[in-house]
């Protein structure tokens, strides 16, 4: 697809100096243990080189860890991001509502802040997973309540034609700079679909849309 969206400034930020530039403003900055998860750094001690971090995936508070640990061990991530966001005091309230209420605005957040406006499936879902969990209530299956919640919502992404969904496990999801064409779409997907019976629903679909949708896909080589 040649439409998707270009996003230069990226998602995520590497440098170790602007969370403890952001921690002494009084904000707190994000980043992404391999093992605990997203972390919440609350404070940074520069005489004792040490942070203190949350880690609500692993219910850790004010968890004690030296700057010299996160040097190519933990990723800073954007303050301003979906998923950070979905931790941070001031916005979780408003990413708990979309993930309850529009998680196709989730997805297309997650995707604009990726340079090329694309993620496979195991990344995005990572992503999602994440956020998810930010608005989970207490003792809740996460892993269950995110696969109802994701089946949910992967119905809806097929319906929205800003974002790309594939067909297959691995493939790559893909933030569109507007709406397809209906029966481009419906084509394009029809060609990669894995089996006949997504290819029988995608028919069923192309042939309920409006002619005014659909007629500028109704090309010779699409109805060959």
């Amino acid at each position: 697809m040649s439409n998707k969206v270009p996003n230069p400034q990226g998602g995520k930020i590497n440098s170790l100096q602007a969370a403890i530039d952001r921690v002494a403003t009084g904000q707190p900055a994000f980043c992404l243990h391999q093992a605990w998860g997203i972390g919440v750094i609350r404070a940074y001690d520069e005489a004792a080189k040490r942070f203190t971090v949350d880690f609500p995936e692993q219910n850790k508070k004010a968890h004690a860890m030296d700057a010299a640990f996160f040097l190519g061990k933990i990723e800073i991530i954007n303050p301003n991001g979906a998923v950070a966001s979905a931790y941070a005091d001031d916005t979780k309230e408003k990413i708990a509502g979309m993930v309850a209420n529009d998680p196709a605005g989730i997805v297309k957040a997650l995707l604009d802040e990726s340079p090329a406006g694309t993620s496979s499936s195991y990344a995005l879902e990572a992503n999602l997973e994440r956020v998810h969990f930010a608005s989970l209530p207490a003792g809740k299956d996460r892993a269950a309540a995110f696969k109802a919640w994701w089946t949910k919502a992967r119905a809806v992404l097929r319906k929205d034609r800003a974002v790309l969904v594939p067909e297959r496990k691995g493939g790559l999801y893909a933030l569109l700079v507007a709406p397809q064409d209906v029966g481009e779409d419906l084509f394009a997907q029809y060609e990669g679909a894995p089996n006949l019976e997504r290819k029988l629903a995608l028919l069923e679909e192309l042939a309920d849309s409006a002619s005014a949708e659909t007629r500028s896909a109704a090309n010779e080589a699409n109805l060959a």
